[in-house]
């Protein structure tokens, strides 16, 4: 678990590294391009994998992956939002993105129990499978349509750091949002890594593994789609309040007991995963300028794998030496801590 989360961490160190940056670099370049050269970088990580036999060779390849995940994470979600706003329909985004991430759990739902199949009759043969949407995904990216560009009028390094500024001190509504939005879904990705851990220590066999996961991605998918639908039943505060609330009790559950009719409960952070990243996408579109919207995004993935570059390598450590359940109590109150104090602070700002 240890080496499996130091691979995981290479991938987010990049992330942290590259990931504003990059979403300047979208920014002041066009989404367009920023997501091809994203997309051709991924399309070379996942070719290596396939060519790879050592944990140095699956090092090299998430570093790649990473380099190509940072150029396209805050210009897909800024290109959509501005497609719909020159189009005048900015208020279908928070259903449009649920829908995008919907879609996208689908497919992987298709892929982890196609992935089940193919590795039990050889463990690369997935690899070699996803060479074939990854080489579609780069083809049809080229095909995409840049919204009109707001006026370049700016001086590019002094515009930066304004952005920078902004988000990181003078707005203080949006660099508390911006903590917050980073803890949940730091710890669901975590998460995903540790569930199969369990799994394993569960006793569920490794051909079940990809089938778990593909339920977990439908639950995860009809959270982002009916994100919209859940935050207005339950109104905006609460589901801020709800969404870490209900992870620290899933995995207080998984650290106190071991059995096989535990796994549904993954269903429930997997649907948190996907109906948490909507609302806050929506909300940072809500108060964001065009010119710096790709580079707040970026900012906000940034933090997110902050939490995981930090924390991943010592909980697969945990998991390692101590259990696994030991892992997820560790997760869980770390998570209660930096909930309750981000969830302070949006109350002292007036977000709740």
């Amino acid at each position: 678990m240890e080496k499996i989360f130091i691979l995981e961490a290479a991938y987010a160190a990049m992330l942290v590294l590259l990931e504003i940056p990059s979403g300047y670099f979208a920014d002041l370049y066009g989404r367009k391009r920023s997501i091809i050269i994203g997309s051709l970088f991924e399309f070379l990580g996942i070719t290596i994998f396939v060519f790879s036999g050592s944990f140095v060779g699956f090092l090299i390849g998430e570093i790649i992956i990473g380099i190509g995940a940072s150029f396209c994470s805050g210009a897909e979600e800024a290109m959509v939002y501005e497609t719909l706003l020159e189009s005048g329909e900015e208020e279908h985004y928070k259903k449009i993105q649920g829908d995008i991430f919907f879609y996208a759990r689908v497919a992987s739902t298709v892929s982890n129990v196609a992935g089940a199949f193919l590795a039990a009759v050889f463990l690369r043969l997935p690899f070699y499978a996803t060479l074939v949407p990854w080489g579609l995904w780069v083809l049809i990216n080229f095909t995409l349509i840049e919204p009109k560009q707001y006026e370049k009028e700016f001086e590019t390094w002094k515009h930066f750091k304004r952005i920078c500024k902004e988000s990181f001190v003078d707005n203080k509504k949006l660099r508390y949002f911006l903590i917050y939005a980073a803890i949940p879904p730091g710890f669901f990705l975590m998460s995903f890594w540790l569930y199969q851990n369990y799994m394993g220590f569960a006793g569920l066999p490794i051909f079940y593994f990809g089938i778990v996961i593909a339920a977990m991605n439908i639950f995860s998918g009809l959270g982002s789609k009916y994100a919209k639908e859940l935050e207005e039943k339950l109104t905006p505060k609460v589901s801020l309040i709800i969404i870490p609330i209900a992870g620290i009790l899933v995995w207080v559950i998984f650290a106190s007991f071991k059995s096989l009719w535990l796994l549904p409960l993954m269903f429930i952070t997997g649907t948190l995963w996907g109906f948490v990243a909507p609302i806050i996408n929506d909300f940072i579109h809500r108060i964001v300028s065009s010119d710096r919207r790709a580079t707040v995004l970026s900012i906000r993935s940034f933090l997110t794998r902050g939490i995981f570059l930090l924390l991943a390598p010592f909980l697969g450590w945990v998991a390692d030496i101590y259990t696994i359940q030991s892992a997820f109590l560790v997760a869980a109150i770390i998570l209660f801590v930096l909930a309750a104090i981000s969830l302070a602070t949006l109350r002292a700002v007036k977000i709740l």
